[in-house]
């Protein structure tokens, strides 16, 4: 292999390389964002179970209200990036709950 069929080899290489980096922003975009992690969710659960019997509420009732604060389908599709906000949204029904009773 000669010189020139070496550079023109390298160069369709890297450009081969330069499309698919092109597509990245792309395919993040697709895959949307990073939703709460396996642990997050279990915390969820317990923060479920601790308003329930902090108000007497059904947890379906809770999570109902979680999914509506959120605009979310289900807990698990909350975004991982909002994951302080639904830490500050569990303590504010826990005080509201202590204040009632």
């Amino acid at each position: 292999m000669d010189v020139e069929q070496w550079r023109g080899t390298v160069e369709s290489r890297l450009e081969g390389v330069e499309a698919m980096t092109g597509l990245i922003p792309e395919i993040l975009e697709r895959l949307g964002p990073q939703t709460l992690t396996p642990q997050q969710q279990r915390q969820v659960q317990v923060f479920v179970q601790q308003l329930s019997k902090a108000t007497g509420k059904h947890a379906a009732t809770i999570y109902n209200d979680l999914y509506t604060a959120f605009k979310v389908p289900c807990y698990q599709d909350i975004p991982q990036s909002d994951w302080e906000q639904v830490e500050r949204w569990f303590k504010m029904q826990l005080e509201r709950a202590r204040k009632k009773f």
